[in-house]
């Protein structure tokens, strides 16, 4: 799983990031390039419609509507409208060198933190004005690496953080 979050563990407003910080998007592409990245239909409706899908990857978002003009518009940009279900097969069935990426919200977080084995989190030292939460991190998770502290102009510092069941 990967996501950012501010110093109250919020992640989004009204279904964006509610701050800017280049070099973590660069960080993110660097780490979910080449692999497979699953994420809710909100997360999908909020990526700007020139990023959709997400470039080097396989993009599969997950859907109540299978069968209609909304798995359809997710089609039609080349990703995977799928249920939780075939969702959660795909990602338990991938090689470690294929690689998937649960990418939100909230609850697709929720509903795949049973499921995960490693958490790559953004930790932002400053509170925004967000609407949604990351998930609690579960005790049987370990920190084990982090980055330094890093500056941003307005949003705050900023360090990735990789937890590990």
């Amino acid at each position: 799983m990967i996501w950012a979050q501010d110093a109250q563990r919020g992640i989004g407003l009204q279904g964006k990031m509610p701050w800017h910080i280049p070099e973590d998007f660069a960080h993110f592409k660097r780490e979910t390039n080449g692999h497979t990245v699953i994420m809710g239909r909100t997360t999908w409706d909020g990526l700007p419609k020139a990023a959709k899908p997400l470039p080097g990857r396989r993009n599969i978002v997950i859907t109540h509507h299978l069968h209609d003009e909304i798995a359809e518009e997710i089609r039609k940009f080349g990703a995977e409208a799928v249920s939780f279900k075939d969702a959660l097969l795909l990602a338990q069935s991938a090689t470690q060198s294929e690689g998937v990426y649960i990418i939100g919200g909230a609850k697709v977080y929720e509903e795949f933190m049973p499921y995960a084995d490693q958490l790559v989190i953004t930790k932002i030292d400053k509170a925004h004005e967000t609407d949604t939460s990351a998930p609690e991190i579960p005790s049987d998770f370990t920190l084990k690496k982090y980055s330094e502290w890093r500056a941003t102009e307005h949003s705050g510092n900023w360090r990735v953080e990789y937890y590990y069941r």
